[in-house]
């Protein structure tokens, strides 16, 4: 079980780490589709720099760090301890993922919707 939380007396049911980390990942994954995995990319339009997905994720790992924030795993129960930063990544790339499947949902919910509306 892996959790993001930010320092003591922020009890686990308002984690503010997961909320923020939420947020961020939702407003970088656009950007997040559109990168290449390793390496930063130029568009064609020669003006726009898309960031790699690592950069984006470790973009997001530091933030939550600079905001006194971690990633942890439950090891025993009530036993919480860091994970370290490959873990970390790994974790937030699978938020992205979650927040991907989500907008592809809504995105197919949308066209029913609108092709239902248009017969009618």
């Amino acid at each position: 079980l892996l959790d993001m939380d930010y320092p003591v007396g922020l009890g686990r049911a308002g984690h503010k780490g997961k909320f923020y980390t939420r947020q961020w990942v939702s407003e970088s994954v656009a950007e997040y589709v559109e990168a290449d995995m390793c390496s930063p990319r130029t568009m064609p339009d020669g003006l726009t720099t898309l960031r790699s997905r690592r950069q984006i994720i470790t973009d997001i790992l530091q933030r939550l760090r600079d905001a006194g924030g971690s990633i942890k795993r439950e090891e025993t129960p009530g036993r919480w301890t860091v994970v370290d930063r490959k873990r970390a990544r790994t974790t937030i790339s699978q938020v992205f993922s979650k927040e991907i499947s989500k907008t592809k949902i809504r995105k197919k919910q949308r066209n029913a919707t609108n092709r239902k509306n248009d017969s009618d």
